[in-house]
């Protein structure tokens, strides 16, 4: 398990191609779900990953996803427009550009729901998973607070290559 969280660490983003940088934020999103502690009630049911924006990073995540699980849980994946299309959602990806054009709506991250977005200040202000470029890398910043509230857990070992916010 760990080896796939080092990948996770060292991967380079090649921001100057945004193709890429999605191909590879849509791979994070798929490694981020194996370390997370789903609870009983979701074992072997689909997981809806819903994206609010982000059409690219959701096609990129898309290729595939039939060939695509997380433990005995298949995978959806949902575009939704407004927080009234969550039901069907485990995980949320919110894009940057969706969270400046709505700076004040936070309840996507108050449900019990992966929340995961590039947007800067993001684990801050509720989410769990922050992913950020850094130089020609990928990084990410995981509130453990964020996790607890929604009822979810987060593996050690992705913690253990992750910044992490309290």
């Amino acid at each position: 398990m760990a080896v796939g969280v080092i990948g996770i660490a060292c991967t380079k983003a090649h921001a100057d191609s945004p193709e890429s940088a999605d191909m590879l934020k849509a791979d994070r999103l798929l490694n981020f779900l194996k370390f997370v502690v789903w609870p009983s009630a979701v074992q072997t049911e689909p997981l809806g990953v819903c994206f609010l924006g982000a059409e690219a990073v959701q096609n990129a995540f898309e290729r595939d996803l039939s060939q695509k699980h997380v433990g005995l849980h298949p995978l959806k994946a949902h575009a939704v427009e407004e927080e009234s299309g969550l039901q069907n959602c485990q995980v949320l990806y919110i894009d940057a550009t969706w969270r400046a054009a709505n700076p004040a709506r936070r309840e996507p991250l108050l449900r019990q729901m992966l929340t995961v977005s590039d947007s800067v200040g993001f684990t801050e202000h509720g989410g769990m998973i922050g992913i950020t470029v850094v130089g020609d890398h990928l990084r990410f910043t995981v509130n453990v607070e964020n996790f607890r509230r929604a009822g979810l857990r987060v593996s050690s070992s992705l913690l253990e290559v992750a910044t992490i916010r309290r």
